[in-house]
């Protein structure tokens, strides 16, 4: 199964299953024990260690097999533009705002408990989500491309699978130095 996690602050605030318009009876049982290990893979592989800890709020989708096992997909920008989901952006904003480090007397750092994450999975199915849209998508670069008609961005499709093909043309001189 595939989810999808939401940082705030270097801090879990959310969690839902990426496949939103289906419903596995399974998932409403084993929902603590998948939080926990997703948890616990971020706490281990992620928080802090992403971009060197630099970057404080992003989304990252994880695979978890049927051996309980976590693994890594992507990571996304902690934006509109990344798609959340089970939760609305304006729902994930709210539990941000929550979700900063507590400093207890003794001035040690804590992070968000476990059981302040939110966690969603359909737990039925009448709460399947349908996205009437969702078999039409094209990739949001895709998109972006066919909505730049002044050709402010890349000039075209051409140059931008171009791009694509050649990253390591992107880095300057300078970056290389570095």
């Amino acid at each position: 199964m595939e989810f999808r996690c939401f940082v705030s602050h270097h801090n879990l605030v959310g969690i839902c299953q990426r496949n939103h318009a289906e419903y596995y009876p399974h998932l409403p049982k084993e929902c603590n024990k998948i939080k926990r290990l997703i948890v616990e893979f971020f706490t281990v592989y992620i928080q802090h260690y992403f971009a060197n800890g630099k970057i404080a709020d992003y989304v990252f989708d994880v695979y978890v097999d049927k051996n309980d096992c976590v693994w890594l997909i992507d990571f996304n920008l902690w934006s509109t533009r990344t798609d959340a989901l089970m939760f609305t952006w304006e729902e994930l904003l709210e539990m941000a705002s929550c979700s900063t480090t507590s400093v207890d007397q003794e001035g040690n750092k804590h992070d968000k408990e476990d059981d302040e994450i939110v966690m969603r999975v359909v737990m039925n199915e009448n709460d399947i989500r349908f996205d009437p849209l969702a078999s039409y998508r094209a990739p949001i670069d895709t998109v972006a491309l066919a909505k730049d008609p002044k050709g402010e961005g890349l000039q075209s499709f051409e140059d931008f699978m171009a791009m694509c093909a050649k990253p390591s043309d992107l880095v300057s001189d300078d970056e290389d130095d570095a």
